[in-house]
């Protein structure tokens, strides 16, 4: 093949999108696809941006914005994954995209797949994904709704009693409040000080990190106690 002839690298960007809208729309359980055609449009208009600031890059946003709207619409059985993978390119476009506008329907558009997420997402399936979409959905509430984001720590808590992240997030959250900082380091003193005998070495592991996080958590409310700091880093 003449060399003129070879396809460039946006063509071949552009065969490969192609290829994976197909086998989204396929089989919509391969949420996958959907992550790497919303990042190759990403990086298409980065690169087109870069190369020219009043590049119309709005299409190449809008089809990494739209990658799993059709699946969602086609109710699959999935539908919990496809509004992580949704939330996972939203987060991903509030970061790229510097648009005004566009920054504040991502935003809104986070939230609304988000909380599609964690209205359905199912401890007894994946107590994982469910422990994730949880916290991170408790965080949104945080900024505008406490006593709803403090309704969902305790409820992730109830359901994984062993889990360190939930009672950290919520103690962090509570310290915000200077009424509050008691009920904070009353949540941390659940956490043990060391992982439990017979746990693997990488549960162990893991661990040791999340309780070393939660003693920097306890340190800081401690700290803003003694300070009497209203708002805490």
């Amino acid at each position: 093949m003449a060399y003129d002839k070879r396809p460039t690298d946006e063509q071949k960007v552009n065969a490969a999108v192609v290829q994976l809208l197909q086998i989204l729309h396929d089989d919509p359980t391969i949420t996958s696809a959907g992550h790497w055609i919303a990042a190759a449009r990403i990086r298409q208009a980065q690169n087109a941006l870069a190369a020219d600031h009043n590049s119309d890059v709005g299409q190449l946003f809008a089809q990494a914005a739209g990658v799993y709207d059709e699946a969602i619409k086609s109710h699959p059985d999935n539908l919990t994954q496809l509004y992580i993978a949704q939330t996972d390119v939203l987060s991903q476009l509030i970061r790229a995209d510097s648009r005004p506008d566009f920054r504040k329907t991502y935003v809104d558009r986070y939230r609304q797949a988000l909380d599609q997420a964690q209205s359905l997402v199912d401890p007894k399936k994946n107590i994982y994904e469910y422990t994730a979409v949880k916290l991170q959905w408790a965080k949104i509430l945080d900024t505008s709704d406490p006593a709803g984001a403090e309704k969902v720590y305790h409820e992730v808590i109830r359901v994984s009693p062993d889990e360190i992240p939930p009672k950290t997030e919520l103690a962090r959250m509570l310290d915000k409040d200077p009424a509050r900082r008691q009920d904070a380091l009353t949540v941390l003193d659940q956490i043990p000080q060391s992982p439990p005998i017979g746990a693997s070495e990488a549960r162990r592991a893991l661990m040791y990190d999340q309780i070393a996080s939660a003693q920097l958590v306890r340190v800081q409310v401690l700290i803003d106690e003694l300070t009497g700091t209203s708002d805490p880093v």
